[in-house]
């Protein structure tokens, strides 16, 4: 196959072991193997350097890349982060010197595709918000564990309220490890908008409190509010680095629409996107009777991320012209159709103008 790149090399990636491959040319030992200590990473930025390499294709082996990359892309290569399932090794036993050189040639050819890298202010929010995803599900096991304390003693509260964690939740659990066992006194901390009356709470509440599981309940409750406070406090770091990203779009020369409040609707979660709220409802609709309401929200969740990453990578505002067009297309299709039917079975549509109101 035709070299469309000469200057390029290919590294497998290990958890101590790192393999480079270089054109043979470039070195009288093509293939090197380097550990992955700092010290060696910059060796190995400092040897591509001088096999006067410029395009490096890298597997994509779990984190053991990161490093490497965010040192190869400082020093100025363009770095092809590779999917291992993208690529398939020559025949037979797998090492890891044929993989870098495996790479090397593929990516020499022009063959392989890279994963999308965004820039470093977008990586460390992101890096922040899968880390965040991890505390809430932390927090969310532990109260899988209050909960399960409370129906070892036969406590139903979550049975009769909403959320074990919410206002009138929290005060009863507390006055319950506090040592308080009178039901009505418990029921009395029930916040007002709990549709559940203090009759109701007061039977719930009754149980058999062994000192195990209240054991278990003051632990589960103290873990769960230090996930809460941690979630706080990397919001706030969260910040911090959010203000650093760069606009994408100019706010004075596109700025945002005045905020309206208006009532929530069941059932009509297309709404609440009010990107979409002008010319998506019939795409919606379309989706709907096509395959049913679930698929047609992941239909419209994938149609509006598009819009939103083409508004982010090209700067343009928001076009709802395109979803127009799109509505009247489809609606000259289904006339179309109902005229197929009609002269099928032997009539005639007639239009009958809708007077406006």
């Amino acid at each position: 196959m035709p070299v469309l790149h000469a200057d390029t090399a290919g590294i497998d990636i290990g958890a101590t072991e790192i393999y480079v491959a270089v054109p043979a040319d470039r070195d009288e030992e093509p293939v090197r193997c380097f550990t992955g200590f700092t010290e060696d990473l910059r060796r190995i930025a400092a040897w591509l350097q001088q096999c006067q390499v410029q395009r490096i294709a890298m597997e994509s082996t779990g984190v053991y890349w990161i490093p490497l990359w965010q040192i190869l892309a400082d020093a100025g290569f363009e770095v092809c982060l590779v999917n291992a399932r993208h690529f398939k090794n020559v025949p037979g036993k797998k090492t890891d010197v044929e993989d870098c050189q495996w790479l090397q040639f593929l990516h020499s050819v022009g063959l392989l595709r890279g994963s999308f890298r965004p820039e470093q202010a977008v990586c460390g929010v992101r890096t922040l918000l899968r880390y965040r995803v991890e505390l809430i599900r932390f927090a969310a096991e532990h109260i899988q564990h209050m909960q399960k304390a409370l129906e070892q003693m036969n406590v139903k509260l979550g049975h009769v309220i909403s959320d074990l964690t919410g206002v009138t939740g929290l005060a009863i659990v507390d006055a319950i490890l506090s040592g308080e066992r009178d039901l009505r006194e418990l029921a009395k901390l029930r916040d007002p908008r709990v549709r559940a009356s203090e009759e109701t709470i007061m039977k719930s509440l009754e149980g058999d409190y062994r000192l195990e599981h209240l054991t278990t309940l003051r632990y589960s409750l103290g873990l769960y509010r230090h996930y809460q406070e941690k979630i706080g406090e990397l919001d706030k770091q969260m910040e911090a680095f959010m203000s650093q990203l760069p606009d994408g779009i100019d706010m004075e020369k596109y700025p945002m629409p005045p905020w309206r409040k208006k009532a929530a609707r069941p059932n009509t979660i297309m709404r609440r996107l009010s990107i979409y709220e002008c010319s998506a409802t019939g795409y919606f609709r379309q989706m709907r009777s096509r395959w049913g309401p679930a698929s047609a929200i992941t239909a419209c969740a994938h149609k509006l991320a598009r819009i939103i990453y083409h508004m982010i990578t090209t700067g343009e505002a928001f076009d709802e012209k395109i979803l127009v067009e799109q509505e009247k297309r489809h609606q000259k299709k289904k006339e179309a159709k109902l005229r197929r039917q009609a002269k099928d079975l032997g009539y005639e549509l007639v239009r009958i103008p809708v007077a406006s109101v």
